[in-house]
């Protein structure tokens, strides 16, 4: 009876050491296939690489309070240590004309626009035109206006918007089709009510929606917007802004 005979392989032809070498070769070919598209997954998603912070937006729609003094304002000192601030550097930077000026500019930006009241929000597009999300509007409504823009929709001029730059505080798509630039007052009931709105457009569209936040603290009736607005470029020198805009707003 004749006998089947047993092909050969290849690799029965290697020695244990081509083998091992071969073996380890492949590991590492494949280890480097895996890092490609890992990487190409981040870029895809907008991540950056080296950033500042490591903020991520906080989807928290319950608000709890912020800590209090005896006087029933909001302590900027217990926020900036519970967040790990260095508090030589944050104390001295309250009382510096500088930072204080950083909230005027703000100001004056919102004046020139028409802002009037807060929270007043301009939704823009890349060629500069826009909508206005007037007040504490609903997600639903922000939602709206947002997916509008996106189809090319409701875009309509905006005139004296001052354009963004690096000093500004930004968080969302890097190349975004829209961005948020609301004007804001930390001690405002209503803007407290409309930070969830914002943080939700950012998660519902993470590639598509950016937020800046700008100062236009309302001191005629708010006499401690100013000091947390300043407090909050204090934060922003150690990377810590949004961080503590949340803080700020008890989110």
């Amino acid at each position: 009876m004749e006998e089947q005979q047993t092909k050969k392989s290849p690799f029965d032809l290697l020695t244990s050491k081509q083998s091992f070498v071969l073996g380890l070769a492949s590991g590492v070919l494949t280890l480097i296939v895996i890092g490609f598209f890992v990487l190409l997954g981040m870029v895809l998603n907008g991540s950056s690489f080296g950033g500042s912070t490591t903020y991520k937006p906080s989807t928290n729609t319950n608000p709890t309070p912020a800590p209090t003094t005896n006087t029933g304002a909001i302590d900027v000192n217990l926020i900036a240590e519970s967040l790990k601030l260095d508090m030589k550097d944050f104390q001295a930077c309250l009382t510096n004309a500088d930072t204080n000026a950083l909230v005027s500019a703000d100001i004056t930006t919102a004046n020139a626009v028409g802002v009037r009241g807060t929270p007043h929000t301009i939704a823009v597009l890349s060629n500069g035109t826009g909508a206005v999300l007037n007040g504490a509007i609903p997600f639903e409504q922000a939602d709206a206006v947002v997916a509008g823009l996106l189809r090319g929709e409701g875009a309509t001029a905006i005139t004296g918007l001052s354009p963004v730059s690096k000093d500004d505080h930004i968080i969302g798509a890097k190349k975004p089709k829209v961005t948020l630039i609301e004007y804001s007052d930390f001690e405002c009931p209503f803007c407290q009510r409309f930070h969830p709105t914002t943080k939700q457009l950012l998660e519902k569209y993470p590639n598509d929606v950016a937020l800046v936040y700008r100062h236009f603290p309302l001191e005629s009736i708010h006499p401690n917007a100013r000091a947390y607005a300043v407090a909050s470029e204090c934060a922003a020198q150690q990377d810590k802004f949004w961080e503590f805009a949340d803080a700020l707003f008890g989110a």
